[in-house]
């Protein structure tokens, strides 16, 4: 487009076409500054005489102009030869020159038509066409992938070096925080130990409920383990997972796909483990499996005639003035618990069918009580009373007494997630090797007007030539026509 063909070929084009439009408006430019000039210097009372007068014979100079102008464009000839002629031959008229001005007068027209058509039709064509530019990049930085993708995103292709990226070269996720429960004293060594009590044989059953308690506590210490193994375990396998991109993401849909991978993760993971966790809890109540603390069923000594020693029976409950029993519910609790000949409640903890269901009923609220904790020293015979569990730390499971340690245990125990990632990593593993983009451009103002009036400079200097040398053609081929069509008389003598 700019060539210096093409440069020069404008430039003589803009040159023809400016001569001939000022040869035009400059004359009309000079009348009107004459007139103004001669407005500007008359009297008052001169003008508005003038202005009334023309507007009396407004309607005739009208109509005077509208022939005028029907005489000019009749009389129009572009092709008239006789104003080189010398002032001093006569101005006479033959009946070929008659024929010649017609000529030139019929050519006149036909040039103006054309004229107006084409000079429409590339202002047309120039004004609504768009061109198309092709552009490389090699191994372009991420400032100027940005860029280009801010501005050419539609068009802009800049295929990766490597397409599979692991997760684990642009993403940290990990836990911010666990619940307090998993690092405090209830699920320590000794508060366990304290717990169970004595194992001698005459107190072991007078002493149950406090190893239930120390059986569910214990079965917490493994499930706050256990979390966290399963959180270590899913985070090395995100961390194994690829990112496949033919070409690199953009900044917005990169911080988008990351932002939906982690939704997923923290959403997922939990999930699993809690569809995990009911299998087995579902598994364990559906076996009916009796265990060592007679939670679930009891062993009843029969006589000798029911031809066996023992017989089991399922363990109920009615607390709350509702039977509940073992046989067919794992959610039955009793709150009471029994400790030799004493009987105690404890805000939120409850015995169930199994030590696990137990756990998931129960709440912290006791412990988060100073006065609770010392109440359950004093019930297990101990004089070690464990710190409670601070309430100024925020937790998302609130508030306490109604939320059961079985939602913590869905959740992981997790209180928050933190994640981080690294788009500038992930570039530069992505690496592309070159980024090619296209854009197209409507042509400006400048272009569209340098082009018509080079145009009009053209046609109006090689359209007439054209078409007087073709019709000229065309006469003089009508003329051979017609001499060999004229028929010569014979002469009968």
């Amino acid at each position: 487009r700019f060539n210096r063909v093409f440069i020069t070929t404008t430039i003589f084009g803009i040159i023809d076409g400016l001569s001939l439009t000022l040869t035009i408006l400059i004359p009309f430019i000079v009348k009107l500054c004459r007139k103004v000039n001669r407005c500007c210097h008359r009297h008052p009372n001169d003008i508005r005489r003038e202005v009334i007068l023309n507007l009396c014979i407004s309607r005739r100079n009208i109509l005077q102009k509208y022939a005028k102008f029907k005489n000019y464009v009749q009389t129009l000839n572009l092709h008239d030869k006789r104003r080189f002629r010398p002032s001093s031959d006569p101005p006479t008229i033959t009946s070929a020159d008659i024929l010649l001005i017609e000529r030139q007068r019929f050519a006149t027209r036909v040039f103006v038509i054309f004229f107006i058509i084409i000079l429409l039709i590339v202002i047309n064509v120039i004004a609504f066409n768009v061109s198309e530019y092709s552009f490389t990049i090699p191994f372009p930085s991420e400032s100027t992938f940005e860029s280009l993708q801010r501005k050419y995103s539609s068009k802009l292709s800049c295929p990766c070096s490597q397409t599979a990226v692991s997760f684990s070269e642009f993403l940290s996720i990990e836990p911010n925080a666990y619940h307090q429960i998993c690092s405090s004293d209830f699920i320590s060594f000794r508060f366990l130990n304290i717990l169970w009590g004595s194992n001698r044989s005459d107190v072991y059953f007078k002493l149950i409920d406090g190893k239930v308690l120390s059986t569910q506590f214990r079965l917490l210490a493994a499930l706050c383990s256990l979390a966290k193994s399963t959180v270590k375990e899913r985070i090395r396998t995100l961390s194994n997972r690829e990112l496949v991109t033919v070409e690199p993401l953009s900044r917005h849909s990169f911080d988008d796909q990351i932002h939906s991978v982690v939704s997923n993760f923290r959403r997922e993971t939990p999930r699993d483990f809690r569809r995990t966790h009911e299998y087995v809890n579902d598994m364990l109540h559906a076996n009916q499996f009796q265990n060592f603390l007679l939670t679930n069923w009891n062993l009843v000594t029969t006589s000798v005639g029911e031809l066996h020693y023992l017989s089991t029976s399922p363990v109920s409950v009615n607390e709350s003035g509702q039977f509940c029993s073992c046989e067919t519910s794992s959610t039955c609790t009793r709150s009471k618990l029994q400790n030799m000949n004493n009987q105690a409640t404890f805000a939120g903890l409850v015995v169930g069918c199994l030590p696990v269901h137990g756990l998931r009923l129960s709440t912290l609220e006791c412990f988060y009580s100073s006065e609770c904790l010392t109440d359950l020293a004093v019930f297990v015979n101990s004089s070690f009373v464990p710190s409670p569990l601070n309430q100024s730390i925020p937790s998302r499971f609130t508030p306490i007494s109604p939320t059961p340690i079985g939602t913590l245990i869905d959740e992981l125990f997790i209180e928050s997630w933190q994640n981080s990632s690294n788009y500038s990593s992930y570039y530069s593993i992505c690496a592309p090797s070159n980024c090619r983009y296209t854009y197209v451009e409507r042509n400006d103002f400048v272009y569209t007007l340098t082009t018509i009036l080079g145009l009009y400079g053209g046609l109006t200097e090689g359209l007439p030539i054209v078409i007087w040398g073709s019709l000229q053609v065309y006469w003089k081929i009508r003329e051979r026509i017609k001499r060999h069509r004229r028929i010569v008389p014979i002469n009968s003598d």
